[in-house]
């Protein structure tokens, strides 16, 4: 990678989520030597963070911080699903939720001013 001039590398240390995938994470930060920006993400969040963080010596990540919206649309058919995911309900969408990343930033800006 760092051949390649790739300058970060987002990975969830080839696990679903970047708690699962900690130990290959950690690994790759070491290997990397700051020389590439190894960047955790899957399933980040405020509880994880400074966890993740600790044990993997990143320094930063990617997260979405999402929340269901429920949908401004008036008539609802229950009887006709109209293709969303299955884990989202019919008639609500996934945001970022702005108060949510706030908080993890605060989280983030935490850590590193006790570092």
């Amino acid at each position: 990678m760092i051949q390649l001039n790739v300058d970060c590398l987002l990975t969830s240390g080839q696990k679903n989520k970047a708690s699962d995938g900690v130990e290959l994470i950690a690994q790759l930060v070491e290997q990397a030597a700051g020389r590439i920006q190894i960047m955790p993400g899957s399933g980040v969040n405020a509880d994880n963070l400074q966890w993740l963080k600790k044990r993997t010596g990143a320094t930063v990540f990617h997260l979405t911080a999402q929340s269901l919206v429920n949908s401004d649309m008036i008539y609802r058919n229950e009887d006709v699903r109209m293709g969303a995911l299955p884990q989202i309900p019919e008639y609500q969408h996934a945001e970022s939720d702005t108060e949510k990343i706030r908080h993890i930033v605060s989280i983030d800006n935490e850590l590193t001013n006790y570092e």
